[in-house]
């Protein structure tokens, strides 16, 4: 099989409200699927060595042709109500199809003419994991792993990712009060197993400033996600640059997060004036801004 280049790896633990019910129980670690193995092409979700047809139409070159390879990590898409799994089995072909259809199809396939895509199945824990009452179970489980790996791999930086609190890609008009509250009993649940928080895909000023005094107590960097769906300006209608006012010394830097590439390459030079590190995680679908909204 041809190699491929993974420059950086990062291990991310999200968590946010949540009130929806879920079929569940114990968490064991007898009962994790079977480890996936990536010497086998049917380890992996997308591969050049694969003849597929859903990744295959979008390529417009021959993929041996192509001079970069594509390392892609799909979201998690456990996500039944009715399955009592905590992770995924790989070898269960109808939620590798769901894989196929929605996260290689639509985001994957963005980066088919820039190189060969590799995506590889992975035991990706359910999306209940992430929320109380479940992640007293489950998803502390998940924190303990994340730990243990960071002993055996020293240099691997975990970060608890928080994501917005009320809406997606819109403004969270509530009080200062609310969100600070909401992010700091997140941020309490992750503390033990995390080098840093990744503020993630927020969409005004007022949140960064919450989140920020939100983390105080934890004495740790943190990374900032900001979300621009299109333009130059958050969906508070603030610029990039009044982020500068109120960011302090544990910033560690700013990404442009969930944006497409056209919107990074406009918004570039705003980012390279702030004079702190930077960077951007691309969305692949077609608009980040539909007609009807997100909610």
């Amino acid at each position: 099989m041809k190699g491929f280049k993974l420059v950086y790896f990062l291990l991310f633990l999200t968590i946010s409200g949540c009130k929806t019910k879920y079929a569940t129980k114990e968490f064991k670690i007898s009962q994790i699927p079977k480890a996936v193995n990536y010497g086998d092409l049917e380890g992996w979700a997308a591969h050049p060595d694969k003849n597929d047809s859903i990744i295959d139409v979008f390529y417009n070159n021959k993929k041996k042709d192509l001079k970069a390879d594509v390392f892609y990590i799909y979201p998690t898409l456990l996500t039944s109500k009715k399955n009592d799994a905590w992770n995924s089995d790989v070898l269960d072909s109808a939620q590798n199809n769901t894989v196929k259809n929605i996260a290689i199809k639509y985001q994957a396939s963005a980066w088919a003419n820039a190189g060969r895509i590799y995506s590889p199945l992975y035991r990706q824990v359910h999306y209940r994991s992430f929320y109380e009452p479940y992640t007293s179970n489950g998803g502390k489980k998940a924190g303990e792993i994340a730990a243990n790996v960071k002993k055996e791999f020293p240099n691997i930086k975990i970060a608890g990712g928080l994501p917005p609190q009320d809406l997606t890609y819109e403004e969270d008009k509530r009080s200062e009060k609310e969100i600070i509250k909401d992010f700091n009993e997140q941020a309490k649940l992750l503390d033990e197993y995390v080098d840093f928080y990744y503020f993630d895909v927020w969409s005004s000023i007022k949140e960064f400033k919450c989140g920020i005094e939100a983390i105080k107590e934890f004495k740790k960097p943190y990374l900032v996600g900001i979300h621009i769906s299109e333009g130059t300006k958050l969906p508070s209608g603030e610029q990039i640059s009044e982020i500068k006012n109120i960011l302090d010394d544990n910033l560690l830097g700013v990404m442009l997060s969930c944006v497409s590439p056209e919107n990074y390459e406009l918004n570039l030079e705003e980012l390279k004036k702030l004079d702190f590190p930077f960077g951007f995680k691309l969305n692949g679908f077609m608009t980040t801004k539909p007609k009807n909204g997100y909610t």
